[in-house]
Formats: C-alpha cells, structure tokens, sequence
C-alpha cells in the first residue's frame, strides 16, 4: 500500500497500538478491486508530535496543529478548460479539474460506483458554466466519499462502516448500535447554530454516531476540494466549507460527551475498539491541517469565530482526548 502522509500524533493523545483493517482500492481501467488488508504496522499513526502548537488565524482565531501531514495536489492550470468549457461535457470537465486540483478528489470522481450518475443528481442542473460547475464540485466530493463508503461496506458485508478517508486510504470498522444524533440536538449553544443542525433533526436526526463521523469526513473532503479550487470560487464558497468542518467536528465532540454521561455502556464498548479511537484521530487531525492550510492560504479570511472557540475549548479538546488515549 502506498504511503503519501505521515502523521505525528497529537501531543495529547497517546494511542493503542492496534491493527486496523483497511481497503486497498486498486485502479485498473473502469474496474476496482477492493481487498481488505492489515495495516503495514501494528500502529498505523506511527511517530510522535512535537510539542503541541497553537496557530493565530485571520480573524485572531486559534486552531491547534496536530503535526499531520498530507501531500496538496499541485494547482494545474485550470483556463483552458475554462475557455473551452461546454456543459453537455460537464462530467468530463470534473474529472479534469479534480485530477489537476485535487487527487483524491479525482480518485472518488473515478472509483465511486455510479459516480458520476449520483454527481449529476448533486450539482442540481448547475452545470451552465464553468464557474457554476466548479462551485458545485465541493458538495459533490464530499458525497461522493459517503456513498463509496457505504458501497465498501455492504461490500465488506456484515454489520461494517468504512469511510473513504484519502486515495489510498480506506478504514473500515464494526458498527456498534449508538443512538441516534438527535439526541445532541438541544446541547447545541444557539451562538453557533447554522445550517447544519438540518442533519441533528427530523429523519436526518436519525443518523447515529458512525453518520457523524461521515459527515465529518465528506465536509473535510469538501474544504480539500475548495482549496485545490479556490482561485475559481466565491469567497463565501470557501468560508461554507470551512463552517461545515468546525461544525461536524463540534458534533463530534459534544456527541462523545453526551454518550459518555447519558450512555456510559455504549461509550465504553466505542472507546474498547481502537480503530474507531484511531478513526477519530484521524479525521480530526486531517480536518484541522486543512483548515490551517486554508486559513494561512487566504481562502478563508472570516471563519465564525464562535464556532472555532468551541471546537478550541479546552474542555472540548480534553472529549477527544479522553476517548482517543485510553
């Protein structure tokens, strides 16, 4: 399996050294094998963080550096096909700017079953010119992620989650019963309610833990996707994806702590597994070396400072900890 990142881990977190069982996605043509493998190392987040840092962002924000690094997809130049753009080759068009702006990106686009077909349904018609097109692509990526990963799961069989975390990186981890997301929705603080309590309410509020942890990840594909792209978006395009980051990992954490005091079994058999434990490292220090890549590259000069403290209290940080180091 290749190995494009290396993750120092959090000064905070000292993880248990575990198998964890991912899926080598193989391109060969249209076709993809899937094969579930053991990571190369008994630990897969092999090294240790220097000393833990805080970052001062636009906007006098703080978010911590975890020490993970991933390589960013050069930025390909992107004008001619904006000058040749046609919308009936919109798909076409997509491809070429996630494999020029973002690889994994371009690896959903390629390898998700009935991809573009579901891609189609996501752009909702926005596909009249090259601006609408690359607009859209953010929200795409990123549900592109949640139904491979389903599709990798059912693939796997029995009672699994997996999520598509990078091109050549795939974690797949049992799906414990844990109730359901509504259950945070009133421990939501109103300052920074938004768009997204959508997903804590109604049918959607169905969702459990593992839905979470999707959103997680496909709002993070998203701000990958808006920065490899973000000399052709919109400001507030950029700052959305960002928002959405900061929110579901806000989720996460007040989740965690609503099951640790509210469902102490279920918290307990969560923390025993420690992929998901390594899951949840994972996802949290890739969401927040985006956003500081983002955030010291311009892209997103008015993050909502609100929500940015609550993901950055010391309490909140002391949730994730806490599950991960045990």
């Amino acid at each position: 399996m290749r190995s494009r990142f290396h993750l120092d881990k959090l000064s905070f977190l000292l993880l248990v050294a575990a198998p964890v069982v991912m899926v080598n996605a193989c391109r060969s043509g249209d076709a993809e094998t899937t094969e579930p493998i053991q990571s190369e190392t008994a630990d897969p987040f092999s090294g240790y963080s220097e000393a833990y840092k805080e970052v001062t962002v636009p906007g006098s924000l703080t978010l911590p550096k975890t020490g993970y690094q991933e390589p960013l997809t050069p930025k390909g130049d992107l004008s001619s096909l904006a000058l040749t753009y046609q919308s009936v080759n919109w798909e076409q068009v997509m491809a070429d700017v996630m494999a020029l702006r973002y690889e994994t990106g371009s690896y959903l686009t390629e390898q998700t079953p009935k991809g573009m077909e579901l891609a189609a349904l996501w752009m909702q018609g926005q596909t009249d010119s090259f601006e609408e097109l690359v607009e859209r692509m953010p929200l795409v990526v990123g549900e592109l992620a949640k139904h491979f990963g389903k599709q990798v799961a059912n693939d796997v069989g029995g009672s699994m989650f997996a999520l598509v975390v990078r091109d050549d990186q795939t974690l797949v981890l049992p799906r414990i019963d844990t109730p359901a997301r509504s259950e945070i929705y009133s421990k939501i603080d109103s300052s920074v309610a938004n768009i997204y309590t959508y997903y804590l309410q109604g049918p959607e509020g169905a969702g459990d833990f593992f839905d979470l942890l999707a959103e997680l990840n496909a709002a993070t594909h998203g701000l990958f996707t808006a920065y490899g792209v973000s000399d052709w978006l919109p400001e507030t395009s950029s700052v959305t994806q960002g928002e959405a980051v900061l929110t579901f990992m806000m989720y996460v954490q007040v989740y965690l702590r609503h099951v640790r005091e509210n469902h102490p079994a279920i918290y307990a058999a969560l923390q025993a597994e420690p992929g998901i434990q390594d899951a949840v490292t994972l996802l949290w220090a890739r969401g927040l070396f985006i956003l500081n890549v983002a955030n010291e590259g311009g892209i997103l000069p008015s993050l909502p400072g609100k929500m940015a403290e609550k993901v950055n209290e010391s309490g909140a940080l002391e949730e994730i900890s806490n599950f991960t180091s045990n």
